[in-house]
């Protein structure tokens, strides 16, 4: 397999450097970019700690607690947690960007290949009182660092007890059409803080455009994670990550949704988490009906002997089920399990359903 960081297009550095190149953890449409990209073109992104790099270590859970609180005075009564939702402040994230990618216009879809991450030195698991979880457990919060030994590929979190490193981006995400401001903190259409463990080197992330340029922003970076992230953080730590993003204008989107050398990934958002269930299940038929020309009761059970459902994270208001779908279970569907989603669709037209979260563009 060739070294599929060998860049097609033009490569680009940027750095993390709050207040210039990164922001607090919000997506907004009026936002200026700080770069500009052709379809192609490698980016070789700079994540930054929490807090617009505040957390280093010695930072304690009190400093900690009165940025959040500072937070939420500047951006509770201004910041939307997502499209018609309840007002939230940004979050701790901090996100680099916006990046403006020319060509990419509303209705494309953003293919973002995820080919490397060179991790920072230390991370840290930030609990919260009142995480959303078990809050009893929680008392009044507490945070912990820890040296990431990238060499042996893992942390020691307590005397005895190593965590293999997972790294991947918590927060990958365009803007919104809608005017406002949108906190970070929760995931929808336009990506956001997915927090799953599969937006990792070796995936392609899929995003729905909604304006001109998309507005690309990324942060959150997590050296492992377990799914349903239940404390308020995984092991959180920074990095510099390196992707090459295309457009699409061939497939249509409505969610985002990953693929893997193994798997198909889709989501299921809600603030149910039943509704959310519900969500992943409705997107897992679309998807192989669409990919695989097959009809959408066989598709249902398929869904049921051979995908699972996982909660991706639960300690946002916006909830994530995730369904990961074996690339292998379709034996004799060679041309359509590759990495990127295959160009059109097998499946007659009256298959696809007018609500499916993808489609053939005409």
């Amino acid at each position: 397999m060739p070294d599929r960081r060998d860049a097609t297009g033009k490569v680009h550095i940027l750095p993390c450097v709050p207040g210039v190149t990164a922001t607090d953890s919000y997506f907004d449409n009026t936002e200026e970019p700080v770069l500009f990209i052709n379809p192609g073109d490698v980016v070789i992104v700079e994540t930054c700690y929490h807090h617009l790099d505040q957390n280093i270590p010695g930072v304690t859970i009190e400093q900690i607690l009165e940025w959040h609180v500072e937070l939420k005075k500047k951006y509770y009564n201004t910041t939307y947690a997502w499209p018609g939702g309840p007002h939230k402040e940004a979050t701790h994230h901090t996100l680099t960007g916006p990046i403006y990618v020319w060509g990419a216009r509303p209705g494309d879809v953003l293919e973002i290949e995820i080919l490397d991450f060179d991790l920072k030195p230390y991370g840290f698991q930030e609990m919260l009182p009142g995480a959303p979880v078990l809050p009893e457990e929680a008392g009044k919060g507490a945070v912990w660092w820890y040296y990431v030994n990238k060499t042996a590929g893992k942390v020691e979190v307590a005397k005895g007890v190593e965590i293999p490193i997972r790294p991947f981006i918590g927060v990958v995400g365009v803007a919104l059409p809608e005017p406002g401001r949108y906190s970070g903190t929760a995931p929808g259409k336009h990506g956001g803080n997915l927090d799953t463990p599969e937006m990792t080197v070796g995936s392609v992330l899929y995003l729905p455009v909604w304006v001109t340029g998309a507005l690309l922003k990324l942060g959150d970076f997590h050296v492992a994670q377990g799914y349903g992230e239940v404390t308020t953080s995984a092991l959180e730590g920074a990095a510099w990550v390196t992707i090459r993003v295309n457009v699409r204008r061939d497939i249509q989107l409505t969610v985002p949704m990953i693929s893997t050398p193994t798997h198909w990934v889709l989501f299921g958002l809600d603030t149910d988490l039943d509704e959310a269930l519900k969500k992943a299940v409705k997107n897992t038929i679309d998807f192989i009906t669409w990919n695989y020309g097959i009809d959408r009761r066989t598709a249902y059970a398929i869904a049921s002997m051979g995908v699972d459902f996982v909660i991706a994270e639960a300690v946002n208001m916006m909830k994530n089920v995730e369904a990961l779908v074996p690339k292998s279970l379709f034996v004799g569907y060679p041309d359509r399990n590759t990495l990127k989603i295959p160009a059109g669709s097998p499946a007659p037209p009256e298959m696809i359903v007018a609500d499916s979260f993808i489609k053939s563009r005409d």
